[in-house]
């Protein structure tokens, strides 16, 4: 499994539950440092352990995912410019509202829900409903894109993948094209990924993750993202993850997400874990 389809998924759906992301591109943040090219071998030898620093699910064995994903319904609403009568009418609609995952070996996901909003006689209700439902799965969704880039699997590239690595002021940058994006990738002096960028034609979007040490590895516990970094109407985004011990494997247990559209918490449960063989 390599990091390529990560990045991929994160410059398409990372910022995904924020309308509006889509900036003109831009260079990644100058230095006013000389970066210094490493030789192909000096390359892999930071490469490798960069990538041996890292928590993934896939190498710890996880071959795919499925969990119940609980939003905070209350909660949401309450942020919400909704009336009290708006929120009594809406809320018990979506309170058995519960989100079902997938998350595949190549780190996609699928997000479904189960009930479907229960008929009511006022459409208009009805639709304020069935939307914020749609909403709901559409940032989970962006969140697991983001969350697979960064934690199924290492987020970095393969040794053996084209790549361009530099010594820069004690730190490193890794720079590889995904696509039509430019990736530029800061790997700090503690082999962690610090931040990672992606210059597409019509978007840039900037990832700082957030790690803590389990098991000797750096394990995500979140990130903060933006885009259009140049404009003044720049979207930023924050997710805090609270991980847990599933089958040996360190998944998500509750996340809190906050972007423009306001802050949404989810809790995930009975996650079922296919792992290859030993």
């Amino acid at each position: 499994m390599g990091s390529r389809r990560g990045a991929a998924c994160l410059i398409g759906l990372a910022l995904s539950a924020v309308p509006g992301f889509a900036q003109p591109a831009a260079a990644p943040p100058a230095s006013d440092a000389a970066p210094a090219p490493l030789t192909r071998a000096q390359g892999q030898r930071v490469l490798q352990q960069a990538r041996a620093a890292h928590y993934s699910l896939w190498g710890a064995g996880m071959l795919g995912l499925s969990c119940k994903v609980q939003p905070d319904w209350d909660a949401f609403y309450q942020q919400m410019k909704v009336n009290s009568l708006g929120r009594t009418r809406l809320l018990p609609l979506l309170r058995p509202v519960a989100l079902a995952v997938v998350v595949a070996a190549d780190g996609s996901a699928t997000v479904t829900h189960h009930p479907e909003i229960a008929a009511v006689a006022d459409p208009e209700v009805a639709a304020s409903a069935r939307s914020s439902v749609a909403d709901i799965e559409n940032t989970v969704h962006g969140f697991l894109a983001t969350w697979s880039s960064l934690a199924v699997d290492t987020p970095l590239p393969k040794v053996t993948d084209d790549y361009q690595l530099e010594s820069l002021k004690g730190k490193y940058l890794v720079t590889y094209n995904d696509g039509p994006a430019v990736v530029h990738t800061t790997i700090g002096a503690d082999f962690a990924v610090e931040e990672m960028f992606y210059a597409a034609p019509a978007l840039t979007v900037s990832i700082h993750p957030s790690w803590i040490k389990v098991q000797g590895k750096f394990l995500l516990s979140g990130y903060e993202g933006s885009t259009g970094l140049a404009s003044p109407s720049a979207t930023r985004l924050t997710a805090n993850i609270d991980n847990h011990t599933v089958e040996g494997l360190q998944l998500p247990a509750a996340v809190r997400f906050s972007a423009d559209i306001g802050e949404l918490s989810f809790t995930f449960s009975d996650c079922l874990v296919q792992k290859r063989p030993p």
